[in-house]
C-alpha cells in the first residue's frame, strides 16, 4: 500500500511561477514600448507643428497686410493644426486685417476642409471646425451649424451657436433664443458673449418673443440677458413686468437691467420698490437708483442706510457715496446727523473703499 502525497509538486509550481514571471517580463517590456512608441510619436507631432508655424505665419501676416502671398506646401494630416494656427492668428487681428486672412484660408482649402470635419470629424475635430467656418463666416456651413446646437454636448452646441451668429445674427437669434431660455448648461457669462456678438438688433425680438411663452423659470434667465437688447425693446418688456408682476426675483432681475438700460422716466417705478417687503427686490432698487437717481433721490437712499438687511444698507451706502454731487464734507454732515449706529458704521466703510475718510 503506498502512502498518499503529502507534498505539492514542486517542479510544476516552480515551472507556473516561471511562466507568470516570464508573462510579467513582456507585459512589462510592452508598456515600455508603447510609451516609447507614444514619446517617439509625440516629439514626432511636435516638431511638425513647429515647422508648420516656421512656415505658416509669416504667410499669415503678410496676408493680414494684403500682401500677396505664395501658399507652402502642407500634408493633409497637417490640416488640424493649420487650422489651429489660423484660428489663432485670426481672432488676434483685428478689422480689414481678417479679410486678407479670409481669403488666404480659402484658397489653401480650409473651408472645404472645415466643412468635412464639422460632419464627419471628432469632437474635438468638430469644434475645431465650427469655430473655423464662424471666423470664415462661413454661409455653406449655417444649416448644419443651426443643426448642431441641438447637441447634447454643451460646448460643441454653444461653438455651433456663436458661429451661427457670426455668419448671420437675424437667423441665428430666433433659433438659438428659446435654447438659451432652456439650456441650463450653458454658461452664463459665454451667451452673455454670444449675445453681445450678435448685436442688440438682432437679440431684441427673440427674446422678448420666448418670454411671452416661456416657463416663468426660463423667461427669468432671459430677463438677465435684456441688457444685451435693444433698449427700446428690453425697457418695453422689463416696464410691464415692473407694472404686473408680483414675483420678487422677477421683479429684483428686471431692477438690476433697468439700472443699465433705465431712463429717467423709469425713476418713479424704481423708487416705488425701495418700501417693497422683499430685501433683494430693495436692494436692486437701491443698485437702480444709485445709478439712475437724482439729487432729489439722496434722501431717499440715506433712509435706506437704516434698512434691517445688511446688503440693502451697504448697497445703499455705495449708492450715496458713488453720487455725482457728493462731496467728502456733505458726506461728513450725514454721517455726523445719523443717529443709527448700523447706518453710520456702513457709510463710512463704503467712504473708506472708495479712499475717503470719515
Amino acid at each position: 500500500m503506498s502512502l498518499p502525497n503529502l507534498f505539492p509538486d514542486v517542479e510544476s509550481a516552480s515551472q507556473l511561477f516561471l511562466r507568470i514571471g516570464f508573462l510579467v517580463l513582456l507585459l512589462s517590456f510592452g508598456v515600455l514600448l508603447v510609451v516609447l512608441f507614444m514619446r517617439f510619436s509625440q516629439g514626432r507631432q511636435e516638431r511638425r507643428r513647429n515647422l508648420l508655424v516656421l512656415r505658416w505665419r509669416p504667410v499669415l501676416s503678410e496676408s493680414a497686410l494684403g500682401h500677396p502671398v505664395i501658399l507652402p506646401e502642407f500634408h493633409r494630416q497637417d490640416m488640424p493644426a493649420l487650422l489651429a494656427l489660423w484660428n489663432h492668428d485670426v481672432e488676434a487681428a483685428q478689422g480689414k486685417m481678417q479679410g486678407g486672412m479670409a481669403l488666404l484660408a480659402r484658397a489653401a482649402g480650409l473651408d472645404k476642409a472645415a466643412l468635412q470635419l464639422l460632419e464627419r470629424g471628432w469632437v474635438r475635430e468638430r469644434l475645431l471646425a465650427i469655430v473655423t467656418l464662424g471666423n470664415l463666416r462661413e454661409p455653406a456651413a449655417l444649416e448644419t451649424l443651426l443643426r448642431t446646437v441641438r447637441a447634447d454636448n454643451p460646448f460643441l452646441s454653444l461653438a455651433a451657436g456663436r458661429a451661427a451668429v457670426q455668419i448671420d445674427p437675424a437667423v441665428a437669434m430666433p433659433v438659438l433664443a428659446p435654447l438659451i431660455a432652456a439650456r441650463t448648461d450653458w454658461p452664463e457669462d459665454r451667451v452673455a458673449g454670444l449675445l453681445r456678438e450678435a448685436g442688440p438688433q438682432a437679440v431684441a425680438e427673440p427674446l422678448t418673443a420666448v418670454m411671452a411663452t416661456a416657463s416663468p423659470e426660463q423667461a427669468l434667465r432671459l430677463i438677465h440677458y435684456l441688457e444685451f437688447s435693444d433698449p427700446a425693446t428690453a425697457l418695453a418688456a422689463l416696464r410691464r413686468i415692473l407694472r404686473e408682476s408680483v414675483d420678487p426675483e422677477w421683479i429684483a432681475a428686471s431692477l438690476q437691467v433697468i439700472a443699465h438700460l433705465g431712463e429717467r422716466g423709469d425713476l418713479e417705478a424704481v423708487r416705488g420698490f425701495l418700501a417693497h417687503p422683499g430685501w433683494v427686490v430693495r436692494l436692486q432698487a437701491v443698485n437702480a437708483l444709485g445709478s439712475l437717481g437724482e439729487a432729489e433721490d439722496e434722501e431717499r437712499l440715506v433712509g435706506m442706510l437704516r434698512d434691517p438687511q445688511w446688503w440693502v444698507r451697504y448697497r445703499a451706502a455705495q449708492a450715496v457715496t458713488g453720487l455725482k454731487s457728493m462731496e467728502i464734507g456733505r458726506l461728513r454732515k450725514l454721517q455726523e446727523a445719523e443717529k443709527d449706529p448700523f447706518a453710520r458704521d456702513i457709510l463710512r466703510q463704503a467712504a473708506s473703499e472708495q479712499g475717503m475718510t470719515l
